[in-house]
């Protein structure tokens, strides 16, 4: 079962990949982890569990990971593999040089952050 893509929050997303990826600094493989894990481990809240461990053994930064709990707790297994696969092709979409147009990102997001964060992508 698919989840509409309105149902994802994609401002919110955008922000968190957008973090990961210039002020965090994750590295890919620890995006592509967290896909791993969840299809290893099944249960959403586990995976979360997997995300904090990597906050602390410094893998993830606070700020990235904080926006991800948001999005991702109470979300079905299906949920959240398509919810982390956008998350992936957004960290993946952002290039940090030119990252730095969209300044600093409040919590929560602000509404448009996602267009915003597109037109920075494709500018």
């Amino acid at each position: 079962m698919n989840i509409p893509m309105s149902s994802i929050p994609l401002d919110e997303l955008a922000a968190a990949a957008y973090e990961a990826r210039t002020v965090d600094k994750v590295q890919r493989a620890q995006v592509n982890k967290l896909l791993e894990m969840l299809e290893s481990l099944h249960d959403v809240n586990l995976l979360l569990v997997f995300l904090a461990r990597q906050v602390n053994r410094r893998e993830w930064g606070r700020s990235s990971a904080s926006r991800l709990y948001i999005v991702l707790k109470g979300k079905s297994v299906n949920e959240a593999r398509r919810i982390l696969g956008v998350f992936r092709w957004l960290y993946e979409s952002i290039d940090p040089r030119r990252a730095s147009r969209l300044g600093r990102v409040g919590t929560p997001a602000p509404k448009g952050f996602f267009e915003k964060f597109m037109e920075v992508c494709l500018g």
